[in-house]
């Protein structure tokens, strides 16, 4: 299983988990990760 993380323009992060065999992948829902302070 791998997760793929996304930075939208707005600062907010999105996850979702890839689970990858040899004839497809499966990409589960993104989800909202917790908001990360930026300095």
């Amino acid at each position: 299983m791998e997760s793929m993380i996304a930075l939208c323009n707005d600062g907010s992060l999105w996850q979702r988990n890839i689970g990858i065999t040899e004839r497809k992948s499966n990409g589960g829902e993104w989800f909202r990760l917790n908001d990360i302070p930026q300095d």
